[in-house]
């Protein structure tokens, strides 16, 4: 009676190790913060402008006290006919958004880019941060 016991508790504690370490395989993808910085070169594509290639210069993060500060960085980010783009409007508790195209990604101009996931070179939404007033 006792070997019965110990054998189907061996195999009921194998069951739930094998179940639970299989348990991460299915979670999706984390979505990236995104790329917060600055246009600084703007291509389009010969398909009349609604695509093409932005260059943005991302801002460095703060690091923490007694580091190194980080070195900001240059990303490529391609715009395809998929990529939603929106100019930021009104008060941040309106949560209004315009849309845009490709055209209004002008250098100069601060974005915020969330990447495709699984596709880091390619916008899925590219947000259009509004102008500081003078």
């Amino acid at each position: 009676m006792m070997q019965w016991l110990t054998v189907s508790f061996a195999i009921g504690a194998l069951f739930l190790v094998s179940f639970d370490s299989h348990a991460g395989d299915a979670k999706s993808p984390k979505k990236s913060a995104g790329i917060f910085g600055e246009i600084v070169n703007a291509i389009p594509a010969k398909d009349g402008g609604k695509t093409g290639t932005i260059t943005i210069h991302g801002f460095a993060k703060a690091g923490k006290k007694g580091e190194a500060k980080p070195t900001a960085k240059d990303f490529v980010i391609k715009v395809d006919a998929t990529t939603k783009i929106e100019k930021l409007t009104g008060k941040k508790k309106d949560d209004k958004n315009d849309p845009a195209t490709f055209g209004d990604l002008q250098v100069g101009r601060k974005v915020l880019a969330q990447a495709r996931p699984g596709v880091p070179d390619v916008a899925e939404r590219i947000f259009i941060l509004p102008m500081k007033k003078k």
